[in-house]
């Protein structure tokens, strides 16, 4: 199983949620775990810059990783306007993965508003966020379940 996990804010505490989630996956997993990360610095794949600039776009950014990488999993935190932008109608991050990767399982956790915009999906959760987490127990069990079938 190969896994990309998607976030933004790696200057924030509740980041690290997100850096034990990807440490719990690898442990579990023999395959790749990739982490995608938006920042204000630029963004960064597994802690390597790709891509300069305080707003690079990021649907580009996600379809030229999914270009070169299958994934089976798919695990997405970020906040509105980062979701936003990523499942906009002219850059739906959720199509753009079933068009590279149509078996996929994604998990989404992100604001109730706008998880309300994304069509149901067979293989698609989603998780609203509350506050400025990055993950709630509920998410996470729900990830580490699917990963440890």
């Amino acid at each position: 199983m190969k896994c990309l996990i998607i976030s933004d804010e790696p200057e924030q505490v509740s980041f690290n949620q997100i850096l034990k989630l990807e440490t719990d996956i690898k442990k579990m997993v023999k395959k790749q775990v990739d982490l995608v990360t938006f920042s204000r610095n630029g963004v960064f794949l597994n802690g390597k810059l790709i891509k300069s600039g305080t707003r690079p776009e990021m649907h580009d950014v996600v379809k030229q990783i999914l270009k070169k990488m299958r994934y089976s999993l798919f695990v997405i935190s970020l906040e509105s306007n980062n979701l936003e932008q990523l499942l906009s109608n002219e850059s739906n991050l959720i199509e753009l993965i079933y068009a590279t990767s149509p078996n996929a399982t994604v998990f989404i956790f992100g604001a109730s508003r706008m998880l309300e915009k994304i069509s149901p999906k067979e293989k698609v959760f989603l998780y609203p966020r509350v506050g400025v987490s990055k993950l709630t127990k509920e998410f996470r069990a729900a990830v580490l379940s699917h990963v440890e079938k």
